[in-house]
C-alpha cells in the first residue's frame, strides 16, 4: 500500500533565494572598480540573465506525483509514463521546511529538493513522517532513538 502526495507548485521560497543570489551577485559586480566593471560588464551580466532565464524555464517540478510506499520506496509520478521507484539514501535530509531525497538510480545518484510551500500542509507532514521512519528502512538504515530519523537537522531536547 503506498500514499500519493501531488507536488501542486513550484517553490516560492526557492524562487527567492534564486533571486537573492542572483541580486547578490549584481551587487557585488556593480560594486566593482571601473576598469573591470568596463571589461567584464557584456559575460556577467549576460551569465546573469542566461542564468535566471534558465531557472525560470526550469521552474515547474519534473516530478508532480509521488508514492510513498510502505516499505520504504518512492515511486515518482505514478500511473504515468515515466513511473519509476526508487530507494532514499540515508545521505538523503529531512528538515522542518526541506526535503533533500537522495537515491541511485541507473548507476548515478539523482536528487530531488522538496520545499515546504510546494504542498498542502497535510500533505507535507505525511512527506516529512515518511521521510524519517520508512525512507531509509529499505537499505537497512533504522531511524535514531527517539523517532527523529536520519540526517535530521533537529536539536535532540
Amino acid at each position: 500500500m503506498s500514499v500519493v502526495v501531488e507536488v501542486i507548485r513550484p517553490s516560492r521560497s526557492c524562487t527567492l533565494l534564486i533571486l537573492g543570489v542572483h541580486a547578490a551577485a549584481a551587487l557585488s559586480f556593480v560594486l566593482l572598480q571601473d576598469a573591470l566593471r568596463q571589461a567584464w560588464a557584456g559575460p556577467v551580466w549576460g551569465l546573469l540573465l542566461l542564468s535566471l532565464v534558465w531557472h525560470f524555464r526550469r521552474r515547474s517540478p519534473r516530478v508532480r506525483r509521488l508514492a510513498l510506499q510502505e516499505e520504504g520506496g518512492l515511486c515518482l509520478d505514478p500511473g504515468l509514463p515515466g513511473e519509476r521507484t526508487v530507494g532514499l539514501l540515508p545521505s538523503s535530509v529531512v528538515l522542518e521546511r526541506v526535503l533533500w531525497l537522495i537515491w541511485r538510480e541507473q548507476g548515478r545518484s539523482a536528487a530531488m529538493m522538496l520545499c515546504a510551500d510546494q504542498f498542502l500542509q497535510e500533505d507535507w507532514r505525511q512527506l516529512q513522517r515518511w521521510a524519517r521512519l520508512r525512507g531509509p528502512a529499505r537499505f537497512g538504515v533504522e531511524p535514531e532513538p527517539g523517532g527523529e530519523g536520519f540526517s535530521s537537522g533537529r536539536d535532540p531536547a
